[in-house]
């Protein structure tokens, strides 16, 4: 019988643990597929900097593509069209009844378990559905019912999703938290903080006024900058990061699309 195990979250913003877990549990051969399943709405989560559904199911979808080596893993807003709020038992009646020849199981870390007294229906969960634990630092795996399995060797990854919305308040340093196309979401879209990019961008500044910056900085100021149509400043960013590393292809995309506008603004529309 093939099984999926449903790894389901707010993902509030999803970050590199998260995937690093799934990726470990698709590899590790426990299942045919790992399902990201992003909760529109946890009944025990009533959190004011929950990030609109979309953008939190976009960005998981961002961060599981950036993961090349990452196989069989998917992400599905199948929640986003049950009732709310997003019960883990309601969900997996639905798809019970849905792929009927399919066993469906569950992927928690061991933060969880503390709480899984307040889930509906857990009793039933804990003794008639498979439970695969991973571990999160500062907790302990404790064995609930009778279908609990433990991860031990699963990556215990440093990083929270409420850890990254403070970093994001204070401006401070993403990397290694968040893929990069996720820290660009984020800042394209203002989530959680209104001035975030420009938070950042003043963090950035004062990293490259100190010196010994690398290209990765410059990049992603270019792309504030860019993003600020503030081109002039952008190219040159984006020049520095190239000189930096100049294999990096983004780099070069940019300095390639910001020339082009420069030659546009520059042409005589009347005689061409």
């Amino acid at each position: 019988m093939p099984e999926i195990i449903i790894y389901s979250g707010s993902f509030n913003p999803v970050h590199n643990g998260h995937t690093a877990v799934a990726q470990y549990v698709a590899e590790a051969g426990l299942c045919d597929e790992v399902w990201m399943v992003v909760s529109p709405q946890n009944p025990h989560k009533q959190d004011l900097t929950l990030a609109p559904e979309g953008d939190r199911l976009e960005m998981a979808r961002i961060a599981v593509r950036e993961q090349s080596t990452i196989r069989n893993v998917k992400v599905s807003d199948l929640e986003f069209e049950l009732p709310r709020p997003s019960y883990t038992i309601n969900t997996l009646q639905y798809l019970s009844a849905k792929f009927p020849g399919t066993r469906f199981s569950l992927l928690i870390g061991t933060d969880i378990i503390p709480s899984l007294h307040r889930w509906k229906n857990w009793q039933f969960l804990v003794n008639n559905c498979r439970i695969y634990v991973y571990p999160r630092k500062g907790t302990e795996f404790e064995q609930i019912g009778s279908g609990m399995i433990y991860l031990g060797g699963a990556p215990c990854v440093d990083v929270s999703s409420t850890g990254i919305r403070a970093a994001l308040e204070e401006g401070g340093d993403l990397t290694g938290m968040l893929s990069r196309g996720v820290i660009n979401y984020i800042y394209d879209k203002g989530l959680w903080v209104a001035d975030a990019a420009k938070r950042r961008k003043n963090t950035l500044d004062k990293m490259i006024g100190q010196g010994g910056a690398g290209a990765q900085a410059y990049l992603e100021r270019g792309r504030l900058l860019y993003r600020r149509s503030q081109y002039g400043e952008a190219l040159n960013d984006f020049l520095r990061a190239g000189q930096l590393d100049p294999d990096n292809p983004e780099a070069r995309e940019y300095i390639r699309m910001l020339r082009d506008i420069f030659e546009y603004r520059n042409m005589d529309i009347y005689n061409p």
